[in-house]
C-alpha cells in the first residue's frame, strides 16, 4: 500500500523513502538511463553525472505530486558538480564527458585509433534498456522475487543496434552482481 508507506515515511521526516515510494506509483520495471555505458564504472558515471545535472524546475504529476526535472538531452560534464556521496567514487577512465545515446556514439569507444576495428565496441555491445533485477544477497537491494521479471534470475537487454538478448544473473554488464549497481537497479522495480 504505497499511500500508507508514503504517509509513514513523511510522518518520521524520511523524505528519501517517501520519494522512493512515490516513484513506485509509476510502476517501473525497466531501466533506461539514456547515456553511454558498457560496464559497471560507466553505470556509476551515469548515476553520479545525472545526479549532478542542474535541476531546471518542478512539474506536477497526477497522483504523485511535484517532481523536479532536469535536461537530459545533452552530454554531461562529469567534473561540473559535486559528486554525490551515495555513488561510488568517480573514475572517469580518462573520460570526463557522459555521452548521451545517439546514432554514431560507438565511435567514442575506440581505444586505439591505429586499429579502430579491433579496439572498438559496436552498437551491438551498448545496452540501452533492461529489466529491473535485485538480489536477496544485499540487505537493502530489494526482494529478488518481487523485482525480477524473469525468475530464477536473468534480464532481457535491448542493445543499441536493436537486438535483444537474455542475460543470466549474475554475469556480464548490466546483469552483474556489483552490490551498488544492484541496489540502484532494484529501486526501479521497488522490491
Amino acid at each position: 500500500d504505497f499511500d500508507a508507506w508514503i504517509a509513514a515515511a513523511e510522518e518520521v521526516g524520511d523524505s528519501i523513502s517517501a520519494d522512493y515510494y512515490r516513484s513506485g506509483l509509476l510502476n517501473r520495471s525497466y531501466v533506461y538511463k539514456g547515456y553511454l555505458a558498457t560496464d559497471v564504472e560507466g553505470f556509476f558515471n551515469i548515476w553520479g553525472g545525472t545526479s549532478t545535472n542542474t535541476i531546471l524546475g518542478d512539474v506536477q504529476i497526477q497522483d504523485i505530486g511535484m517532481v523536479r526535472y532536469k535536461d537530459y538531452n545533452e552530454d554531461i560534464d562529469l567534473t561540473a558538480g559535486d559528486w554525490p556521496p551515495w555513488v561510488p567514487d568517480f573514475d572517469p577512465n580518462g573520460n570526463t564527458t557522459l555521452y548521451r545515446l545517439k546514432e554514431g556514439i560507438e565511435r567514442f569507444l575506440i581505444t586505439d585509433i591505429n586499429a579502430p576495428a579491433g579496439a572498438a565496441k559496436g552498437q551491438s555491445d551498448i545496452p540501452v534498456l533492461w529489466d529491473c533485477f535485485g538480489s536477496d544477497e544485499f540487505g537493502d537491494s530489494g526482494n529478488a522475487t518481487v523485482v525480477f521479471n524473469h525468475l530464477p534470475g536473468g534480464v532481457n537487454v535491448l542493445y543499441m543496434d536493436g537486438h535483444a538478448e537474455f542475460i543470466t544473473y549474475p554475469s556480464e554488464y548490466p546483469a552483474t552482481n556489483d552490490e551498488q549497481l544492484v541496489k540502484e537497479n532494484s529501486h526501479y522495480g521497488l522490491g
